[in-house]
């Protein structure tokens, strides 16, 4: 009896190692992740306390190979940095189309009354290779 279960154990170790050497990978496609830069923002120069504010965000993507993902969020203070992340699927899986203009809503809750200021990034200074920003103030007012 105990042979048996030995060799039971064997045959399922030996059955799993295999398993996993196998290279069944196909199915899925290859990505990365990438920060796209904003071309435009469309949001109120002052709003109410106590709601959420949506603020349209403008920027390019390829049709089909590249698709919006997340926000970068980080605050600090009364500053709030902003990014875009966007997903970049293999060109060799996924045929890129025409680049095209999408339009994320950024919903912003504010914590307090007061200034807020958005710095949107916009890409880089060729020159400096320093970072772009499209700089966007709110004052938010209590009711």
């Amino acid at each position: 009896m105990k042979k048996y279960l030995l060799l039971g154990v064997a045959l399922v170790t030996a059955t799993l190692l295999l398993q996993s050497c196998f290279d069944d990978d196909d199915d899925y496609i290859n990505y990365g992740y990438f920060v796209t830069p904003f071309d435009s923002i469309s949001m109120p120069d002052t709003a109410d306390f106590g709601g959420v504010i949506k603020i349209t965000t403008y920027t390019k993507l390829k049709d089909k190979c590249q698709a919006f993902y997340t926000f970068d969020y980080k605050p600090q203070d009364s500053i709030r940095t902003v990014s875009a992340i966007a997903i970049q699927y293999d060109e060799e899986e996924v045929a890129c189309g025409e680049e095209k203009t999408i339009a994320p809503v950024l919903d912003f809750n504010p914590i307090r009354s007061g200034n807020y200021k958005f710095k949107f990034w916009a890409g880089k200074d060729t020159t400096t290779n320093t970072d772009i920003f499209i700089t966007k103030d709110i004052h938010i007012k209590m009711k």
